[in-house]
């Protein structure tokens, strides 16, 4: 680990000092929303936004994405769809870089998916820390992914109005740091700075509910026949937004594409999908596993507290909150956590 300090006024000069080797996406403010997406412009940078719609994990897993070509009735035709450039996803926030790292364990695990695998292996990620809550909805301190060491190689401590502390913790990231010129060995100045943004960032950061990990994975798991599911069901319309904006729900499923000329290609596509959609459990005899909509939602949240923990050994939520953020019905986990600790926390 290495401690550098890049001035904010040298922020465009470094984006295009990255734009050279990765296709940049970064936040960028998009009508009533903010979105990753390709930078084309430094000023469109923003860096302050409260959180994303979508999660910065779906670059590396996009939509419709086509996972292979192929020639139809010709076994072995198959080839891997064309390389891309490889990315810098800049400005993801703590709680993202560990969406992105539950998605690494699971996509980059054996059987590795090698279109994922692709898209991470040439990745150079920029993470900040948030200096507080950037929704309401979120569980930050609960989960403790407000500070993180996974997944980035620089992690930008905004301190002040002209200045980042920012820790290197790769070798690349040190390297593209010292290669660009921007960037100095930090002070004790400087550290002194970001010691005032670390308490700063203390006095800002509450538990909501104040419960460990184990703690709540226990409470999640003793909640089977919780009424609380049929009561928090209630509202839902199953849109599967929930799923969409998740940063770590990983469900897709393929429909190929076939030409219409006898000498086209045809493509395996890959499209998200998730557990609170209806037709989600449903196989071919027509049985519907999770038919009612409080499985469906007891799964969801179950997946994430209670597999989550006995497959990895960590939650598979990371507290960003956009689950109810977004929620057109107002399902909010943090209210549906706060009733299994037993501390309510409702919103108005």
């Amino acid at each position: 680990m290495r401690d550098w300090v890049l001035e904010r006024a040298s922020l465009p000069s470094f984006i295009d000092f990255l734009s050279k080797r990765w296709k940049v996406v970064a936040p960028q403010r998009r009508n009533e929303i903010h979105e990753f997406r390709e930078l084309e412009d430094p000023a469109d940078l923003c860096l302050d936004y409260p959180t994303t719609m979508l999660p910065p994990s779906r670059v590396f897993l996009p939509d419709g994405e086509v996972l292979y070509r192929f020639q139809p009735n010709s076994p072995g035709s198959a080839a891997a769809a064309a390389e891309e450039r490889p990315i810098a996803l800049f400005g993801v926030h703590t709680c993202d870089l560990e969406g992105i790292s539950v998605m690494d364990e699971i996509y980059l695990a054996a059987p590795i998916d090698r279109a994922y695998a692709r898209r991470r292996e040439g990745a150079f990620i920029v993470g900040i820390e948030c200096a507080g809550p950037c929704v309401e909805e979120n569980l930050c301190a609960d989960k403790g992914t407000n500070h993180t060491e996974r997944v980035y190689d620089l992690l930008l401590h905004p301190v002040d109005e002209k200045r980042f502390v920012v820790w290197g913790r790769t070798n690349r990231g040190n390297d593209v740091a010292e290669e660009s010129g921007l960037f100095r060995p930090a002070t004790h100045q400087d550290h002194a700075a970001l010691d005032d943004f670390r308490a700063a960032q203390a006095r800002m950061f509450r538990p909501k509910f104040g419960l460990r990990p184990d703690e709540l994975s226990a409470r999640v798991r003793a909640s089977w026949d919780d009424l609380l599911w049929v009561a928090q069901s209630r509202l839902c319309i199953s849109c599967g937004a929930c799923n969409v904006v998740c940063p770590t729900c990983h469900c897709f499923t393929t429909r190929d594409h076939l030409p219409i000329r006898e000498d086209g290609l045809g493509e395996r596509c890959r499209y998200w999908t998730g557990c609170q959609l209806e037709s989600f459990a449903k196989v071919a005899s027509g049985e519907n596993f999770r038919e009612k909509k409080s499985q469906r939602l007891r799964h969801r949240i179950f997946k994430k507290e209670v597999y989550g923990m006995d497959r990895f050994g960590r939650s598979g939520c990371v507290g960003c909150g956009r689950c109810g953020h977004f929620c057109p019905a107002d399902i909010r986990l943090v209210e549906i956590f706060g009733q299994l600790s037993g501390k309510e926390v409702t919103y108005a």
